[in-house]
């Protein structure tokens, strides 16, 4: 449990700065279908309360869909003062998106990073409950 959102994830041991922490695994998808798939939870009646989708290439229109064939990445939670950051990354010729530390992390820490979502409409801003000094009280 995370006292930021539902679930989260917790370093094991301490992990230096810039160090590559996790990879966001899922199915990867185009932009149309993340859009449908994102329609389809909405109207749903069992609709999640998170999405875990990430853009890996917004170039070519590709998303990474950690709901069906995601690892514990997707649980990495939001946080306005973070201590990762992500990045796309080139492997063996695939694009990869790593979460990468961004400062000392201590055991027992949560890993966050700030979701840098779009700005929105007021009536669709996401609360944030980061509890950081300068959390800018949405996610988007």
């Amino acid at each position: 449990r995370s006292r930021i959102h539902g679930l989260g994830v917790y370093c094991t041991v301490p992990l230096p700065a810039k160090c590559a922490a996790l990879e966001y695994v899922g199915e990867i998808i185009s932009d149309a279908n993340a859009d449908a798939r994102e329609a389809a939870e909405k109207r749903s009646i069992l609709a999640r309360a998170s999405t875990y989708m990430f853009a890996l290439d917004p170039v070519n229109g590709t998303v990474v869909d950690a709901a069906r064939k995601g690892n514990a990445t997707r649980f990495v939670n939001h946080c306005c003062e973070p201590n990762c950051v992500t990045r796309v990354v080139v492997v063996g010729g695939e694009k990869k998106i790593l979460l990468f530390t961004s400062r000392d992390v201590a055991a027992g820490e949560e890993l966050t990073y700030d979701y840098m979502f779009k700005p929105d409409l007021p009536e669709n801003e996401a609360p944030c409950d980061c509890g950081a000094d300068t959390c800018r009280g949405i996610i988007n």
